[in-house]
C-alpha cells in the first residue's frame, strides 16, 4: 500500500490521462538520515532503499546479496531433512526416481532444477508433466499408475501435490514413495506423503514462505548435495556438481511466478541473472537467439519474453516442452524445441485475443446490469483452458476488479481467477468449494484455479452478486502512481541508471523506480510493432531522449502522444545497448497534458 500525505502529490497531479494521482513514495525521514550518515550513498539510492522498507542495518546485505551469506539453511524447512535423506538413500540404492511437475514456468523450472542435479550425481530421472486439457493440474491416478508401471520407486511432485490427497494415497497403495515439494496455500490437512516440503505449512518456521516452487526445489538440491557430501558419496569417482549453475533456471522460475523479489528471492534472482548472462544453459541461450534477444538479460526479459514461450507449451501445445528445453544438451533438439515454443506462443496470443474479446463483449452489457458487483465472472462455450488465466488477468486490468473466467466444456468446466491487491482470491475459491458451489480448487492470494459443474455456474453468479459476504467486500483498486524522482532529460543518463541499478534487480515487492520528466513535447511519434508508439521527447533546452509507450495505440494515452503537445511524462528508464553503445530510453506509463 502506498502511503501519502497532503504534501506528497507530484507536481499537483491528482488526475492524469489514465486517471491516476501521482504521489511520491513514502519516506521514513529518520531511517533516511541513518542510511545517509552511515553509508554515504547517493541521495536517490538512499530514498529508493528507504521507500522499499530497507532498514539501515540491512543495507549492506541488500546491496551485496551474496548466496553464501544469505541463503537459508534448508534444514529450517519442515521435512527437508527427511526428504533429502530419502532421495540420497534412493541414489545410493540405485532406485528409479520420477519428477512430476506443473505445466507452468514454475513447474517446468522446478522439474528442470531437480532433473539436472540428479542427472549430474546419479542418472537422469523420468519427468512427467500432466497435460493441461486431458489430465488437469497435479498428480492424478492414471499418471501414478503409469509412473509405477515404468518402474519408479520414488515420486517427487514439484509445484503441485499439496492438495492431491487421493492421488498420493493411491501412490502409497501401489508402493510408490512420494515427496511433495510445493508452495501453494494449504487447506486443513497435508497429503499422506513420506515428506511434505511447503514453507506455507503451519508448522514450518523457516520464514521462506515467499519462495516460488523453484526456490524450494533449489533448497532441496542444496540439502541433497550436503547429505551426499556428508556420507562421502563424492569420494567415489563422482565429481560434486557446482549447484550454483542451476541458478539461471531458478531465476527464470522466480520471476515468472511473480513472487516478491525480496529476501531470499532477490538473492536467487541477483545471482541467477549472472549465470543466465554467462549463457551456459543451452536451452535458455537458444531461446534467446530464436527471440533475437542479443543483450544482457534483465528480469523483464524473463517475464515478458522467455517465460511466455516456455508457458505456451503447457497452455496450447505440448506440456513437457518447457522442461525438455531447459534440460537438453543437444543443440539440434534445443533449436527445434525453441522454434516450436515460439510458434505455440504466437498461437496462444491469437487464442487469447479471441477469448478476451468474447469475454469483454459479454461483460460490457453484463456490467451495466451488475455494476455494483465486486467480482466479475465471464464464461463461454469451449474457451481454450490454456488462456483463461491470462484473460482473467487482462480483465482485472480493464475492469479494476477480481475476475473469474470459466471455460464451459462438458459437464465439469474449468475456471481461473485473478485478483487485485488487498483481496484474497485463493480464500474465495476455498470458501466456494466449502459451500459446494465449486467441485475443486485452490490457489494464492492473487490467483487460483477451480472446476465447477456447468449446472452451478448461474448459482455461482448469483452468490457473487447477492451473498452478504460478497456484497460487503471492500475493494480498494490502487489508482495512485508512486514516483521515486523528478529528473530533467539531461539528468536521465547512464550515471543516473548506475545509481538506480544498485538497488536491483527489481520485480514484485521491490518495484522498479519510476521517474517523472516534466515539461516535454513528443515529436517524430510513430506506431511500431504491435500497437506500440515510439517517439522522441524534447524539453525547452532542446535536450532529447528516446521514449516508447507499449500497447498505447488507440488508447487515450496514445492519442495524446501522437498529437505532440506539452506534457509531463512518467515511466521507467531503461538502458538500451546497440553496437556497443549505451543510451537511456523512457518507457512511458502515464502522462499529464499541460495544454
Amino acid at each position: 500500500m502506498i502511503k501519502e500525505s497532503t504534501n506528497d502529490i507530484v507536481l499537483g497531479i491528482e488526475k492524469s490521462i489514465k486517471g491516476n494521482k501521482w504521489i511520491y513514495r513514502y519516506q521514513n525521514d529518520s531511517e533516511l538520515e541513518k542510511i545517509k550518515d552511515k553509508f554515504k550513498l547517493p541521495d536517490l539510492l538512499c530514498k529508493i532503499l528507504v521507500s522499499r522498507g530497507i532498514k539501515s542495518g540491512d543495507v549492506y546485505s541488500f546491496l551485496n546479496p551474496t548466496l553464501k551469506k544469505n541463503i537459508p539453511n534448508p534444514s529450517l524447512l519442515k521435512d527437508m531433512d527427511k526428504a533429502s535423506s530419502i532421495i540420497s538413500r534412493s541414489i545410493i540404492e540405485k532406485k528409479k526416481i520420477t519428477i512430476l511437475g506443473d505445466y507452468d514456468v514454475d513447474g517446468a523450472t522446478s522439474s528442470a532444477v531437480l532433473c539436472r542435479y540428479l542427472r549430474d550425481v546419479y542418472e537422469t530421472p523420468e519427468v512427467y508433466i500432466p497435460d493441461r486439457i486431458k489430465e488437469g493440474y497435479g498428480p492424478n491416478k492414471k499418471a501414478i499408475e503409469t509412473i509405477v508401471k515404468n518402474g519408479s520407486n520414488i515420486l517427487i511432485t514439484v509445484d503441485c501435490g499439496i492438495t492431491s490427497f487421493e492421488s498420493i494415497d493411491h501412490a502409497k497403495k501401489l508402493g510408490l514413495e512420494t515427496i511433495v515439494v510445493d508452495h501453494h496455500q494449504i487447506e486443513n490437512k497435508i497429503p499422506n506423503a513420506s515428506a511434505v516440503i511447503n514453507p506455507k505449512r503451519e508448522d514450518d518456521n523457516s520464514g521462506t514462505d515467499m519462495l516460488a516452487a523453484v526456490g524450494v526445489s533449489f533448497l532441496l538440491v542444496v540439502a541433497i548435495n550436503r547429505e551426499l557430501r556428508n556420507i562421502g558419496y563424492f569420494k567415489k569417482n563422482i565429481i560434486e556438481p557446482d549447484i550454483r549453475k542451476l541458478l539461471d533456471i531458478v531465476a527464470l522460475g522466480t520471476v515468472c511466478d511473480v513472487v516478491p523479489i525480496r529476501g531470499i528471492n532477490r538473492v536467487l534472482l541477483y545471482n541467477g541473472l549472472k549465470y543466465i548472462n554467462k549463457k551456459e544453459n543451452l536451452g535458455i541461450t537458444t531461446l534467446m537467439n530464436i527471440l533475437e534477444i542479443d543483450k544482457s538479460l534483465e528480469p523483464n526479459h524473463l517475464g515478458y519474453y522467455l517465460g511466455p514461450c516456455i508457458n505456451a507449451g503447457g497452455r496450447v501445445g505440448e506440456s513437457k516442452l518447457g522442461v525438455k528445453l531447459l534440460i537438453t544438451e543437444d543443440i539440434d533438439e534445443a533449436i527445434n524445441i525453441a522454434n516450436r515454443l515460439k510458434e505455440y506462443n504466437k498461437t496462444r496470443k491469437d487464442i487469447e485475443k479471441d477469448v478476451f474479446n468474447s469475454a469483454c463483449k459479454a461483460l460490457d452489457s453484463k456490467m451495466e446490469r451488475d455494476k455494483d458487483s465486486k467480482i466479475i465472472i465471464a464464461y463461454g462455450k469451449d474457451w481454450h483452458e490454456g488462456v483463461i488465466g491470462i484473460v482473467a488477468s487482462r480483465l482485472v486490468e480493464k475492469y479494476k476488479k477480481p475476475a473469474l473466467v470459466i471455460s464451459v466444456k462438458g459437464k465439469i468446466s474449468k475456471g481461473s481467477a485473478r485478483s487485485i491487491q488487498g483481496f484474497d482470491v485463493g480464500s474465495l475459491i476455498r470458501k466456494l468449494k466449502n459451500t459446494n458451489i465449486l467441485e475443486s480448487g485452490g490457489g494464492h492470494f492473487m490467483a487460483g484455479g477451480f472446476t465447477i459443474d456447468e449446472s452451478k455456474i448461474e448459482k455461482l453468479d448469483t452468490y457473487i452478486k447477492t451473498h452478504k459476504s460478497m456484497t460487503e467486500i471492500k475493494l480498494n483498486y490502487n489508482n495512485k502512481l508512486a514516483i521515486d524522482a523528478i529528473t530533467a532529460i539531461t539528468g536521465a543518463n547512464i550515471a543516473f541508471m548506475d545509481i538506480i541499478n544498485k538497488a536491483g534487480p527489481y520485480g514484485a515487492g521491490n518495484s522498479e523506480p519510476r521517474v517523472v520528466i516534466p515539461f516535454v513535447t513528443p515529436f517524430k511519434s510513430k506506431v511500431v510493432g504491435v500497437n506500440h508508439i515510439s517517439m522522441l521527447l524534447r524539453d525547452d533546452t532542446r535536450a532529447v531522449i528516446k521514449a516508447i509507450a507499449f500497447k498505447a495505440y488507440e488508447t487515450a494515452l496514445g492519442k495524446v502522444l501522437l498529437k505532440g503537445k506539452l506534457m509531463h511524462v512518467t515511466g521507467k528508464l531503461k538502458v538500451n545497448e546497440w553496437q556497443n553503445k549505451k543510451e537511456v530510453q523512457l518507457q512511458i506509463e502515464d502522462i499529464y497534458l499541460l495544454n
